[in-house]
């Protein structure tokens, strides 16, 4: 049934009820009301009867009373021997149909004369009136009661009796007869479907009517706590459930009147049946009708949507729907959201296919292919790279673990299989190894996978790359090879310049300290002025061999790494006056100011004094030897505990642009031919500067633009600072 509600017709069956439910509701609604108003009115009826049988009572009773009186009045039964009485009363009790027996007595309950032969006492429940009488001197009334007597229910009364001759009380007690209820039953016209009921005090049943022996002497279930006007609903032994209304105690009796419910509600029943009977017809044609329509207005496209998306579902991307004039404006609506659905997805699919060939060209190209494993159901899924790198045709061998590791190099094959089962709880791997083509081939490869959870369905998947880098490991190999050949032919030149600078310091120093000797005269006086200029040259030009031979085995020396710095603590203030002292006389002579900047509070750096020297000579000198006469080079001195130690030396000369700024770095490096030929130079400086400040942990940067100077910093980190002592 749960099945049926979930396809398409059970939706329309399920809504044709929900329009029905209102109209049935409304139906079964008004049924109750007529239950419960026939109810009402059945138990209004009961209460209605009830007085009118307990009024009727009232006025019966008062007749019998009246009539005891008349009885009375009598002369034998007043004041006659028991003999005349008994003859009386008999013939009262014979013509009057309100008492079963009349006696006469006297209090203590003896009888000397009664209408029925052979009674010698009053009744116990006549007792009760004839005590009231006693006591009161009125007429009194008992309870109603069943005479032991006779066995007919009776109301016991009394009235006093005065002998006028002897002075004696006496008691004329009569039974009243219940029997009048037929009538008084007749007389109010009470329906066959009505039960009237005579309680006595103890609500004990007396009489009914119609008449039911069975419930003679029994008490009446729930009465004992039922007030006047009460309603009880009672089931007696023939199960028909009826509403009874209960009076009070008065009279001797309380009077029960009920109506047979089934009976009152019969209507009801009776036209619930009528209902039905019209109602099923009328709910069965509309459901039909409905059915009807549904089909022509909805089945029928409804099989026509599911067609085009079984279509589209198997391909058929230009299925559309259709709509005709007839259709109304919300199939129309949802005709063209189908076709702007079916439209979305074909344009998609296109995207997804255009997407796809760029990234089977690009995986091609970049020789790579992608991979995904489905670790539930171990099934893979390969790109069309993959087949490429594994040299057989897309689709020739199902894509499985397996057939994978069966290309793997055997001399791999247990490294890479230990590798992706310890790796795979690590959430992947990432691995180069060897596979074999078909063809024999021995290709190196890379290999990516990342495992993760799928947040629609929960399953554990790894996705992967793989790459053929045979060519790119062979480019490796090659750099590496021609790297080292490098780094050997640089070893080789280093070697070499070492050498050859050793070899010609050995001749240099001769001849730099014999032209000395002579221009001193320590052999003796110079012949002219010629001589002493020729040995000038000879000693100018041999100090500035020396010089840039000790640059080359600095440079050297710096390259190889075999460069041992003496470190200590230093005064940078005495190291860059020194440097300053040296190169002043060539700014004197070249029209250039030389300034200093110190700071205020001394410093202590961790250096080597030598180097540190060497650094700030090399900069300075470059920087006076490019900066034009009237120009300026400013070194500053600069720092302070956490902030290092900062060295500037800033020029106004002719600057360099980016490309010039490389070129000064690098060893032998000449920013401009011309240059090289006005300025001495070897473009050894800076870089040999540069690699003597990274020896200490320090920087060197260089600021510069062509016809605004250039500003050198050398930087050393906060842990080369000493302090102020």
């Amino acid at each position: 049934m749960h099945a049926f509600f979930r396809t398409f017709y059970g939706r329309i069956a399920l809504l044709l009820a929900l329009a029905l439910a209102p109209f049935l509701v409304f139906e079964f609604y008004s049924l109750a009301q007529l239950r419960s108003r026939l109810i009402e009115s059945s138990a209004e009826q009961a209460q209605t009867l009830a007085r009118a049988v307990a009024l009727q009572h009232r006025s019966l009773l008062k007749a019998a009373l009246l009539a005891l009186e008349q009885i009375a009045l009598m002369d034998p039964v007043r004041s006659g021997d028991s003999g005349d009485c008994a003859v009386r009363l008999l013939e009262v009790r014979n013509t009057t149909p309100l008492f079963i027996n009349i006696a006469r007595g006297l209090p203590d309950g003896s009888v000397d004369c009664a209408g029925r032969a052979g009674q010698t006492r009053f009744i116990p429940q006549a007792m009760v009136a004839v005590q009231e009488v006693v006591r009161t001197g009125q007429p009194a009334v008992a309870p109603a009661t069943i005479s032991p007597n006779h066995g007919r229910p009776i109301i016991p009364l009394a009235r006093p009796l005065i002998d006028v001759q002897g002075g004696r009380q006496r008691i004329l007690v009569a039974g009243a007869s219940l029997e009048w209820l037929d009538r008084l039953v007749a007389d109010l016209a009470i329906g066959a479907e009505a039960m009237v009921l005579v309680l006595d005090d103890r609500n004990t049943i007396l009489a009914s009517y119609p008449a039911k022996p069975e419930l003679i002497g029994k008490p009446l279930p729930g009465a004992d706590s039922a007030g006047a006007g009460a309603l009880l609903s009672v089931v007696f032994a023939d199960q028909v459930h009826r509403h009874l209304s209960i009076t009070g105690f008065e009279g001797g009796i309380r009077v029960a009147v009920g109506i047979d419910t089934d009976h009152a509600l019969a209507e009801a029943e009776q036209r619930l049946r009528a209902h039905f009977i019209v109602l099923v017809p009328v709910v069965l044609l509309s459901i039909l009708i409905f059915a009807g329509f549904a089909h022509i207005l909805l089945v029928r496209r409804y099989r026509q949507f599911e067609a085009a998306a079984l279509k589209i579902g198997a391909g058929d991307l230009a299925t559309r729907l259709e709509s005709d004039p007839a259709d109304s404006q919300d199939y129309r609506r949802f005709a063209q959201a189908f076709n702007a659905m079916a439209a979305s997805i074909a344009d998609r699919d296109a995207r997804l296919a255009r997407q796809k060939r760029v990234l089977d060209e690009a995986q091609r190209i970049a020789h790579m292919g992608s991979w995904e494993w489905d670790l539930r159901g171990d099934r893979q899924i390969w790109s069309d790279g993959v087949w490429d790198i594994m040299g057989v045709p897309p689709g020739s061998i199902a894509p499985t673990r397996d057939n994978w590791r069966r290309c793997v190099h055997p001399d791999d094959l247990d490294r890479v299989t230990r590798t992706i089962n310890e790796s795979m709880n690590q959430g992947g791997y990432r691995l180069e190894y060897r596979i074999i083509r078909p063809d024999g081939r021995v290709r190196n490869v890379e290999v990516i996978g990342v495992r993760s959870r799928d947040a629609a369905d929960g399953v554990e998947r790894v996705f992967g790359l793989v790459a053929d880098i045979t060519e790119r490991k062979r480019a490796v190999e090659e750099i590496v090879a021609a790297k080292d050949q490098a780094e050997l032919a640089n070893r080789a030149k280093t070697q070499l310049l070492t050498n050859m600078s050793h070899e010609l310091r050995t001749p240099l120093n001769a001849i730099i300290g014999y032209a000395e000797a002579l221009l001193t005269g320590l052999h003796g006086a110079l012949a002219n002025a010629n001589q002493r200029e020729y040995l000038q040259d000879i000693f100018s030009s041999g100090r500035h061999l020396l010089e840039l031979i000790n640059d080359i085995l600095d440079v050297a020396a710096a390259e190889a790494g075999q460069i041992a710095l003496n470190l200590e603590a230093v005064d940078p203030e005495a190291i860059v006056e020194a440097a300053l002292r040296l190169v002043r006389s060539r700014a004197e002579k070249g029209g250039v100011d030389l300034r200093l900047d110190k700071p205020d509070t001394p410093l202590r750096l961790r250096a080597d004094p030598l180097r540190l020297k060497q650094i700030l000579i090399n900069l300075l000198s470059n920087a006076v030897k490019f900066t034009p006469e009237g120009g300026r080079v400013t070194l500053s001195l600069e720092g302070g505990p956490g902030q290092g130690c900062r060295l500037r030396v800033v020029d106004t000369g002719i600057g360099m642009d980016e490309a010039g700024i490389v070129t000064a770095l690098q060893p032998f490096g000449q920013v401009d031919s011309r240059l090289a030929r006005r300025y001495e130079g070897t473009g050894l400086g800076l870089p040999l500067a540069k690699s003597l400040v990274e020896l200490h942990g320090g920087t060197l940067s260089i600021d510069s633009a062509k016809g605004r100077g250039t500003t050198v910093t050398v930087f050393f980190p906060p842990e080369a600072l000493l302090g102020a002592n």
